[in-house]
C-alpha cells in the first residue's frame, strides 16, 4: 500500500488534495514518439536515482505504478513550492523509462540514466603463479577504482577441490590493509594457522594444504565508491606446493648486466617469486658515489624477474645493488629472518640493507 499525506494547497481555498504516488513502468514500444522533455527532474544520491521532482501546478492527482494494475510502491512526498517531491523507498532503476499518470491519462514519462555502472575491474591478484607455497601468507587485490571498504571478507572466498567454501581462512583485519588509492587490498591468510608452534594451528592446521587445488573467487556484488561495482565475478585457480622455509638471499639473484653507453635494462632473476608491491619499493642501485639511480623498475615473469632502466645511460663502473631487509618472497619469509622460525634454532640476522657488487664494463 501507498504512503499518503494531505497537503495544503494555499489557492484561496479550504481544499486538501492527496497525492497518491506510485510507480508504472513503462515499456517503450519501437515507433512511438516520445513526448517533449517534462518537468520532470531526477533526484540522484551517491549515483543512485532515488526520487522524483515533479512541477504540480496544474494537477490535482498523480499516481505511478509498476503495472497495468497500478501496484503501488512505498515512497514518500511532500510539495515544495509548485512541486511534488517524491522519494522512493527503494532507487528506481537505471535503464527504464517511468511514466507519470493523472488518473487514467499518461501526463509524463521520464528515462532514468544508468548513471551507475559496472566500470570497475579487478585488475591482478598477486601472486600470479599458478603454484604458491603452502604457507602463503598474503594476497594483493588490485582494482580499476576505489572500492568500498570493511566489506572484502563478504566478497572474497576460497574454495577447495570440491567446491567447498573454505572458512577462518584470512585474518580478519578492521580496518581493512587498503592503500592510500583505495584500490589495492592486502588480506593476511590467518598467521595463526600458518606459525606451527601456535595453538591455531595444532586446532586447525594451515589454512593450504601441499598438492590440494584451490580456487579464489571474487563476488560481482562488491560496489565500488560512489554506487558502482564490479562488472564480473572473478576467480583465480592455483596449486599448494610445498612450504617455504627458506628466506631470500641476494647472493642467489642472477644479474644481467647492461653494457656502458646504453639505457638497457639491469636484468634480476629470483629463484622464486617475491612479494610484488615490496620488489618495487625495497630495490634500488647505488653508484660508485653511493648515490641512488633514478629509473624505471618493472616486475614481470609472475614476479621472479626485476627489470631496471636508468634514467641516464650507463657509465663504466662498479654499482651497488641494494636491498631492504624487510623484503618478503611469498611466505613472508625476510632477508633477515623467517616468517614461521624456531626462535631457538634459527638465526635472526638484524640488518637494514642487504648489498651486492656488479660492474658494468
Amino acid at each position: 500500500m501507498a504512503r499518503t499525506s494531505n497537503i495544503s494547497i494555499f489557492q484561496n481555498t479550504r481544499l486538501f488534495v492527496i497525492y497518491s504516488l506510485v510507480f508504472f513502468l513503462w515499456a517503450v514500444l519501437p515507433g512511438c514518439k516520445p513526448k517533449q522533455s517534462p518537468p520532470v527532474q531526477i533526484i540522484q544520491e551517491d549515483g543512485r536515482a532515488v526520487g522524483l521532482r515533479i512541477a504540480s501546478a496544474d494537477i490535482t492527482h498523480i499516481e505511478l505504478a509498476v503495472d497495468k494494475n497500478h501496484t503501488h510502491i512505498l515512497g514518500n512526498f511532500e510539495k515544495d513550492g509548485n512541486t511534488i517531491v517524491f522519494r522512493s523507498v527503494v532507487p528506481l532503476s537505471a535503464g527504464l523509462t517511468y511514466a507519470v499518470w493523472q488518473g487514467s491519462k499518461q501526463v509524463y514519462k521520464v528515462n532514468i540514466p544508468n548513471t551507475v555502472k559496472k566500470t570497475v575491474e579487478l585488475i591482478a591478484i598477486y601472486p600470479k603463479a599458478d603454484t604458491l607455497p603452502e604457507n602463503l601468507l598474503k594476497m594483493y587485490f588490485e582494482f580499476s577504482k576505489p572500492m568500498r571498504a570493511g566489506q572484502s571478507l563478504d566478497n572474497i572466498k576460497i574454495l577447495n577441490n570440491k567446491g567447498d567454501t573454505l572458512n577462518d581462512v584470512f585474518l580478519n583485519l578492521q580496518p581493512e590493509l587498503w592503500d592510500t588509492s583505495g584500490r589495492v587490498l592486502t588480506l593476511w591468510l590467518d598467521p595463526g594457522r600458518i606459525k606451527r608452534d601456535l595453538l591455531r594451528n595444532q586446532w586447525l592446521g594451515n589454512p593450504l594444504k601441499q598438492g590440494e587445488r584451490y580456487t579464489v573467487i571474487v563476488s560481482e556484488d562488491w560496489k565500488g565508491i560512489g554506487g558502482s561495482f564490479l562488472a564480473q565475478s572473478y576467480k583465480k585457480m592455483f596449486t599448494a606446493g610445498k612450504r617455504d622455509d627458506a628466506a631470500p638471499d641476494i647472493n642467489n639473484w642472477k644479474l644481467e648486466i647492461a653494457k656502458p653507453g646504453t639505457q638497457e635494462p639491469l636484468v634480476i632473476t629470483f629463484p622464486e617469486p617475491l612479494d610484488h608491491f615490496l620488489l618495487a619499493e625495497m630495490l634500488s642501485v647505488a653508484n660508485t658515489s653511493k648515490q641512488d639511480l633514478y629509473g624505471e623498475i618493472q616486475v614481470s615473469n609472475n614476479d621472479r624477474t626485476l627489470k631496471f632502466i636508468p634514467n641516464k645511460p650507463w657509465q663504466a663502473g662498479t654499482y651497488t645493488l641494494q636491498a631492504d631487509a624487510l623484503l618478503e618472497d611469498l611466505a613472508g619469509n625476510n632477508l633477515n629472518k623467517l616468517f614461521d622460525r624456531d626462535i631457538k634454532k634459527d638465526v635472526r640476522r638484524d640488518k637494514v640493507m642487504y648489498e651486492r657488487k656488479f660492474v658494468v664494463k
